[in-house]
């Protein structure tokens, strides 16, 4: 999988979270005690994802323009199901899985964002910090485990839904995990910009090999466009 970003590239001031991220988290709103949302807040010197945890305390996440996701995330999509979220980060579409009814909720992420962290921003972040913060804020039974997109096959289990947010469009699938997917999976996402995948086809036998989707239960991102199954 390619690095996030080189130690060559100039530091950045942390981004101010955007207007637009706070209304995404609201959809997922923590309701902790102002004091408890404050001590999970600070505890993460640098959050991904923004997350709604008490009435006016935000964690200042630095992404940007997730509300379009939101369309393919409802309840009716995780009830009763096992779900697989492929670079988890923080953890927030892993939580809003879980608290929209899916039965088990594995997240997975090889951590490479550390070291984008630290080139880009020159913070040291631990790896999963965000995430173990936010599950102990919920009590969450949300299993997060460090492994390398390619390597899911070693789970040795199949998911009803997977979810591939950002993170396709930096793997090479030159290793598939078909030991996740259902025999019939498909997903149709939008044309691609740029990438080694020319047809719809080819992108969508190397996203289900290596993510683990099921039948028409994909929720995919490539270069920052969404797309679910049909």
């Amino acid at each position: 999988m390619a690095a996030y970003a080189s130690a060559a590239e100039p530091i950045e001031p942390i981004p101010e979270t955007s207007p637009a991220e706070r209304v995404v988290a609201d959809v997922q709103a923590i309701g902790a005690p102002a004091a408890d949302a404050e001590r999970v807040r600070d505890s993460v010197p640098l959050w991904f994802h923004t997350f709604a945890l008490a009435p006016g305390v935000y964690t200042p996440g630095i992404a940007r323009d997730h509300g379009y996701r939101l369309a393919v995330l409802g309840a009716d999509r995780f009830a009763g199901r096992s779900v697989l979220d492929v670079g988890a980060f923080d953890g927030f579409y892993s939580f809003l899985a879980e608290v929209r009814g899916a039965r088990r909720v594995v997240a997975v992420d090889n951590e490479q964002y550390v070291d984008w962290v630290r080139a880009r921003f020159g913070v040291t972040l631990t790896g999963g910090a965000g995430f173990r913060a936010i599950a102990g804020l919920l009590a969450s039974r949300v299993e997060y485990r460090r492994m390398d997109a390619l390597d899911v096959r070693e789970l040795g289990e199949r998911f009803d839904v997977a979810l591939c947010f950002g993170i396709l469009h930096r793997t090479c699938w030159r290793r598939g995990a078909k030991s996740c997917s259902r025999p019939t999976a498909r997903a149709w996402p939008p044309t691609p910009r740029r990438s080694r995948f020319t047809t719809r086809a080819t992108y969508t036998r190397a996203m289900t090999s290596s993510t683990g989707a099921s039948p028409r239960r994909a929720c995919v991102d490539w270069r920052g466009s969404s797309a679910s199954t049909s």
